[in-house]
């Protein structure tokens, strides 16, 4: 935002004590061109739980913090540049609230890919890449902010993704076209289809 003061930001943060966090930090930089919202981003419109866990929040169905939730593609967004998604096992959800946007936009996104809370919230990490290399243009591949080789593959990624990068990796993305539905991007690891 300090950097790009010609841009208009877009913060969603759902965990309350992150919020305040986030404005003082806007606010003592002295920063204008960002905007907050105070909602998780998913593939549904309503409330979500969180755990209270301060920066290390995740949507695993407790009760200690009830956050609003909204869906990219219900906002009246003007065609977003860059997006960047980092939501802790989530991410196939912002992808699939955000099909329509994403696919006429076409934006530059920068993606976490965490296999570990992938399957805390019964998601297939293969399936999900495998769904990402079909879906989008792989344009870089992020460790500890360090440029790695792209993968040729998605199985050969989510390999380097778990035994060389402990499970986290960031994935610079470009939409090819249409984005797949939530169902098709990622299998429910209870086999259950929920």
């Amino acid at each position: 935002a300090a950097l790009r003061p010609d841009c208009h930001i877009i913060a969603f943060e759902p965990i309350p004590a992150a919020q305040a966090l986030l404005r003082r930090n806007v606010e003592e930089n002295g920063i204008t061109n960002v905007e907050i919202i105070d909602a998780a981003v998913g593939n549904h419109s309503g409330h979500i739980n969180f755990d209270d866990n301060g920066p290390w929040s995740t949507a695993l169905g407790s009760n200690a913090i009830i956050s609003k939730i909204v869906r990219l593609d219900d906002l009246r967004l003007d065609r977003p540049a860059f997006i960047k998604v980092d939501v802790e096992g989530l991410e196939p959800d912002v992808l699939d609230g955000g099909r329509q946007l994403i696919a006429e936009s076409r934006p530059l996104m920068l993606v976490e890919f965490n296999s570990g809370t992938l399957i805390l919230h019964h998601y297939d990490p293969l399936a999900f890449a495998a769904a990402i290399w079909l879906t989008f243009d792989v344009l870089d591949v992020l460790h500890s902010e360090i440029s790695q080789a792209i993968p040729t593959d998605a199985l050969a990624f989510v390999h380097t993704n778990i035994m060389q990068h402990g499970c986290v990796t960031d994935l610079l993305l470009r939409p090819k076209g249409p984005i797949p539905d939530f169902k098709s991007m990622v299998r429910n690891l209870n086999g259950d289809g929920q």
